[in-house]
């Protein structure tokens, strides 16, 4: 079924983003970053269905993206709670689920990316990285300027925040 609904997306018109910096957009990314694994993971398993536990660097790739996409997953879902809960903590949370989301969705496409280009070559290829492109927008969110209001309140406190 996900792989169904993967390839009818893939069929229509590019979704619309939420606008970035919002907990809406962690939420989408989260949501894509499956996607792409799923995708990622489908076509591994048709091109070495029977041997795939011989392949290890295709597994490894495979393991971190799954963790990634947990990470994520399990971070929007916290901040979500913490959202709804307000104060100060909220909005350190928000923050800091801006960058990791935007960072773990790079690194789930980078994966993506290179177990497809192991996977297959020329037409085929062009055809994986023309649907990642249409799975995984790329996210544009200043990381720095989140990182150092993180670290401002981490120096400031002089303890992690959370």
């Amino acid at each position: 079924e996900a792989i169904q609904r993967i390839d009818d997306e893939l069929a229509g018109a590019p979704l619309s983003a939420p606008a970035p910096g919002t907990l809406d957009y962690d939420v989408f990314l989260a949501e894509q970053a499956k996607k792409v694994t799923i995708y990622a993971l489908n076509h591994a398993f048709q091109k070495h269905m029977m041997d795939i536990q011989d392949r290890q660097e295709i597994l490894l790739f495979l393991a971190d993206m799954l963790m990634d996409v947990y990470a994520m997953d399990s971070t929007v879902g916290r901040t979500l709670q913490l959202v709804a809960d307000g104060g100060e903590a909220a909005a350190l949370a928000l923050k800091a689920t801006h960058t990791f989301t935007a960072d773990a969705a790079r690194r789930v496409t980078s994966w993506a990316e290179a177990l497809l280009a192991h996977i297959a070559t020329g037409d085929e290829l062009s055809a994986h990285f023309k649907a990642l492109d249409h799975l995984a927008p790329r996210p544009r969110i200043d990381t720095i300027t989140l990182r150092r209001d993180l670290a401002a309140v981490v120096i400031d406190r002089e303890k992690y925040p959370f």
